[in-house]
């Protein structure tokens, strides 16, 4: 087993009260300290706390559609992947178009202007 040090922290009673109340909330009987432990794991380190987190498997095709397009967003995969939910999640309950495709159609059409000759683009 880990050698383990114990830590002193001093709360005002505001955020004492916040984190007994996050403790009945998640419904384990956690003591002060193991919510102390809990909140610096997940700071520390933000997917270990989450026992939701899984891998999910993707094919080949599909993870290099992820990476091209993580690299056209300027964005990170993980990112990538975020925005695309949020995007179904927005047509289906919002009604509204998803903000990562609106974004691609305006790069697209950026990208095509800046590509063709200055009198054909409209900027002139």
């Amino acid at each position: 087993m880990p050698e383990t040090y114990q830590l002193r922290v001093r709360l005002d009673e505001t955020l004492r009260d916040k984190l007994l109340q996050v403790s009945s909330d998640r419904g384990k009987g956690e003591t002060l300290s193991a919510m102390v432990r809990h909140a610096i794991k997940s700071y520390l380190e933000p997917h270990a706390c989450d026992p939701e987190k899984t891998s999910i498997p993707i094919d080949q095709e599909t993870k290099c559609d992820l990476k091209r397009l993580a690299e056209q967003l300027d964005r990170k995969p993980g990112q990538v992947v975020q925005d695309c939910i949020q995007g179904i999640v927005d047509i289906f309950e919002r009604d509204r178009p998803a903000l990562v495709v609106l974004e691609l159609q305006l790069r697209k059409k950026y990208f095509a202007g800046r590509e063709s000759p200055a009198g054909s683009s409209g900027l002139a």
